[in-house]
């Protein structure tokens, strides 16, 4: 006892000072933890839980509801016992029981909160990914959004001209399964790897979410586990946007934490694999954020570039725009969705990307950023 008792100080010693240094120096994020420690744990575990075809996270998920429904009603059982005992001047007792069980709960807890700051929370202060590439953010005009949407617009029209596999209703489906087409989007992400190192390759897999449906309710996508070292997608989501959503999470398994790099990353991976349904995917993911900020910002020059994308294109968005609209619209659906997105905009903020989910969309900076590069 007395040793396990050590090992939990120190581990939530260590989670502190890990938390500490990476949020007070970038260099220390970015070459002690997101290019060391990170890769000398997450490629071994990434390795042993890619070996399961099913996904770990959700089992270790289920494991930990339970656990936190056991330890709460055992900790009230055990408080109600402990004051009855102190009532009955039996303080040996009530002390040693509560006191015991508090260290074990503890010790699983200093576990999780350690393996997250080494795996996943370091990595939200890292460089920006920006000091990789080969150009700087800066401001931008409503008529420079408008012109990249233009170009975002013609590039996911002539890509979709390229994707085969339709369903009677002329709607995208991939043309593999779900496994093969992980395994493409590995290969997208080693290729990109070559080009911007400091996007580490790791051994975990993409799998697909058994409770896929249920997550829908959420309007979660895909979730990285860090503990597991695994990218889940939701594989019940229209086929058009998978692939991007896989190189989204495969982003986070490389290491970089942030909503819009990974977003990003998962952009460039796509775009410049060799592989049509992946190139389609990219393009129609960054389309759809830029489109929606120009929204935003000038409806008029958002109907002028709607009409530039494809019939085919217009199939496959409304189709996503329909299977969103079956859970958005459902009472569950409303009230899942808001705490989801609640917890989830708690949990970015708290890791320092102080807007929340709506760091998602500030992906449209970077690809500004890009597209004014090479305009020049």
């Amino acid at each position: 006892m007395k040793i396990r008792k050590i090992i939990t100080i120190i581990l939530f010693v260590l989670a502190a000072i890990s938390m500490i240094a990476a949020k007070n120096s970038e260099f220390i994020a970015e070459y002690i933890f997101a290019r060391g420690i990170f890769k000398v744990f997450s490629v071994p575990i990434g390795f042993v839980t890619g070996l399961f075809p099913f996904s770990l996270a959700e089992l270790l998920i289920t494991g930990f509801i339970v656990f936190a429904i056991y330890a709460v009603v055992r900790l009230i059982i055990m408080t109600v016992r402990t004051i009855k005992a102190i009532r009955r001047r039996e303080y040996r007792f009530s002390a040693s029981k509560l006191r015991k069980f508090t260290w074990n709960v503890a010790f699983v807890l200093s576990i999780g909160v350690f393996s997250f700051c080494i795996l996943c929370g370091t990595n939200y202060y890292r460089y920006d990914f920006e000091k990789y590439c080969d150009f700087t953010i800066g401001e931008y005009t409503t008529d420079d959004l408008y012109d990249l949407c233009i170009y975002l617009a013609e590039k996911t029209t002539n890509s979709r001209k390229e994707v085969t596999e339709k369903d009677k209703n002329g709607i995208m489906v991939l043309s593999e399964s779900f496994y093969k087409t992980s395994g493409r989007a590995s290969k997208a992400m080693r290729s990109l790897s070559k080009d911007y190192p400091s996007v580490a390759y790791v051994s975990g897999r993409v799998k697909p979410v058994m409770g896929s449906k249920f997550m829908s309710y959420t309007e979660i996508v895909g979730v990285y586990c860090p503990f597991t070292l695994e990218a889940n997608v939701n594989d019940h989501v229209p086929d058009y946007s998978i692939p991007a959503t896989m190189c989204h999470e495969l982003a986070h398994l490389s290491g970089y934490m942030k909503e819009d790099e990974a977003n990003y990353i998962a952009y460039l991976a796509c775009i410049n694999s060799e592989d049509a349904e992946f190139v389609y995917s990219g393009y129609a993911l960054a389309y759809i954020y830029a489109s929606n900020e120009l929204y935003d910002i000038d409806k008029d020059k958002y109907d002028e570039v709607s009409k530039l994308l494809s019939e085919d294109v217009i199939k496959d968005m409304n189709d996503e725009y329909e299977y969103w609209k079956q859970y958005r619209e459902t009472k569950a659906g409303q009230v899942i969705s808001e705490v989801s997105n609640s917890i989830n905009n708690g949990y970015l903020v708290m890791n320092g990307q102080e807007d929340g989910v709506k760091s998602y969309g500030k992906m449209v900076t970077l690809l500004i950023a890009d597209f004014l590069r090479n305009r020049k």
